[in-house]
C-alpha cells in the first residue's frame, strides 16, 4: 500500500531491502540513488514495541550501511518516513528530532489499541512551494508504540 501511495503521488518507486543495500545486490545505494526513503516496518524484527532496535542495529553496526544511512540523513534534499517499526527505526537512528535519539516510544498509557484522527501540518521550511501551508487530518492507529 505504501508503494502504491507514493506511486499515486508521482514518485518513482523502488523496493529495496536492507539486505540489498548491505550486499549491493540491487546496485542501489541509499545515499546516492534516492531522494526519499520510506521504512514501512510491519513485521520487521517482530511486531512488537522495540522491534525497531534490531532494525537499527543492522543499519548502524554494518559499516557499509552506516555510511549510507549517515550520508542520506545529512543531505538537505532527502526525506524519510517511518511507519510502524519504521518509526521505531527512525527513533533509534536519532532522525526524529534534533536531540540525536532522545525520542523514544513507549506503550500506550491506556494499555490498549487506539485509533483516532489527528491534524497534521507540513513544515514550510522543509516542503516544496506547492505543499507550503498544507496539511489535513490523517488516521493515527497505535497499539504498541510503533507508529
Amino acid at each position: 500500500e505504501l508503494a502504491a501511495c507514493f506511486f499515486a503521488a508521482g514518485f518513482q518507486v523502488v523496493d529495496v531491502s536492507m539486505s540489498d543495500l548491505l550486499g549491493g545486490f540491487s546496485g542501489y545505494r541509499l545515499d546516492a540513488h534516492f531522494a526519499g526513503a520510506a521504512f514501512a516496518g510491519g513485521f520487521s524484527f517482530a511486531d512488537a514495541l522495540g522491534a525497531g532496535k534490531g532494525w537499527a542495529a543492522v543499519a548502524t553496526l554494518a559499516p557499509k550501511l552506516r555510511a549510507q544511512f549517515d550520508q542520506f540523513q545529512r543531505r538537505e534534499d532527502s526525506f524519510s518516513l517511518g511507519i510502524c517499526n519504521g518509526c521505531q527505526l527512525l527513533s533509534r537512528l536519532g532522525w526524529l528530532d534534533d536531540n540525536a535519539g532522545k525520542v523514544h516510544l513507549e506503550e500506550n498509557k491506556s494499555g490498549r489499541f487506539e485509533s483516532r484522527w489527528v491534524e497534521v501540518h507540513l513544515d514550510p521550511s522543509i516542503c516544496g512551494t506547492e505543499e507550503k501551508g498544507t496539511g489535513g487530518q490523517v488516521p493515527l492507529l497505535k497499539g504498541l508504540g510503533g507508529s
